[in-house]
């Protein structure tokens, strides 16, 4: 399966969703709600029971920092360029392309 070019945009709203979840879910925990759902695949929609997330490899004379995302069960990959003046970025999972 190739790997999904996301826009700058598109990023920013993944990245917000997955650094925020933990947040959000303490309150959800506290109240006894069910955990807050992963963003669903940009791809197909599809429920997302896994998101794995890691920076790509860097590359000689390539000057931008990637995130690699891959959605499970559905196993659509995407490729986002990061904002190096946005908050850090959690490298997450251990999957390679």
């Amino acid at each position: 399966m190739s790997v999904q070019e996301l826009t700058a945009e598109q990023m920013a709203e993944l990245r917000w969703q997955l650094n925020s979840r933990p947040v959000r879910a303490l309150g959800t925990i506290a109240r006894g709600e069910p955990l807050p759902p992963l963003p669903r695949c940009p791809g197909c929609g599809a429920v997302a029971e896994r998101v794995d997330e890691r920076l790509e490899d860097p590359q000689f004379g390539v000057y931008e920092t990637a995130l690699l995302a891959r959605w499970l069960p559905c196993g659509h990959r995407f490729r986002g360029i990061v904002d190096p003046f946005a908050e850090s970025v959690r490298p997450g999972g251990r999957w390679r392309p």
